[in-house]
């Protein structure tokens, strides 16, 4: 069982891996030699460049919320800076529920409606600005659900 904890404290870890996040974007030259196609699923096979060299430069941010592993980073690309969560159950045949990654994604500041359409089975671009979610392999047979979102001025 799966269990997704957010109370004060992890607000505060949130806010404090946010920032750090924030503070070191994925250059958008680096993102361009790793970037994947744009489809539901990739997996390990699917990778390309310098994924880990990429990520170690330029880490994500972890979060532990229960049960639940959140990476937060933030990335240049055309369209402006864009924050990025990858959200994974500690069980590697499971990924988090619809319910589970609305929580995440309002915990970390995603619209309402990118949250929402997972749980809709939307297409990747439910917004009036860029946004996407699809699942990736992070480790073999293991898949995290991933969104990335334009960071909204004002």
């Amino acid at each position: 069982m799966s269990i997704l904890i957010i109370g004060p404290e992890e607000e505060a870890e949130i806010a404090r891996a946010i920032a750090r996040a924030r503070a070191k974007p994925l250059p958008l030259s680096v993102g361009a030699q790793i970037a994947q196609a744009d489809r539901p699923q990739v997996d390990l096979a699917d990778r390309k460049g310098p994924v880990d060299l990429a990520r170690e430069e330029y880490p994500a941010q972890n979060v532990m919320l229960g049960t639940y592993r959140v990476a937060i980073s933030f990335e240049e690309q055309p369209a402006g800076l864009m924050r990025h969560i990858s959200v994974s159950s500690h069980r590697p045949d499971k990924i988090p529920g619809p319910e589970v990654l609305q929580m995440v994604c309002e915990a970390f500041g995603f619209s309402k409606v990118v949250c929402d359409a997972f749980g809709n089975r939307s297409p990747a671009k439910p917004t009036d600005h860029p946004a996407r979610i699809w699942a990736e392999e992070f480790d073999p047979g293991h898949y995290a659900i991933n969104v990335i979102e334009q960071v909204r001025l004002g």
